[in-house]
């Protein structure tokens, strides 16, 4: 339980800013045409990136070192 407060904590830290996140999902909302998925901040848009050019296995590694996670 202790280990799944420190991440839900450290994923927290890292979650856009509520105005920002609102913004969006309002966009979202709205929009004549919604697209099926909406990034919010320049983390969201690198992992994206990231993810377009990386195997599986490297994303996984990438996105578990950066929540702290062992690979």
């Amino acid at each position: 339980m202790d280990t799944y407060l420190e991440f839900s904590r450290k994923v927290e830290a890292r979650a856009g800013a509520p105005e920002r996140v609102a913004a969006v999902v309002e966009r979202a909302l709205t929009a004549k045409r919604p697209r099926s998925r909406y990034q919010v901040g320049a983390d969201a848009h690198l992992l994206l990136a990231l993810g377009r050019v990386l195997p599986g296995r490297a994303m996984d590694v990438v996105l578990a070192k950066s929540l702290g996670s062992p690979s």
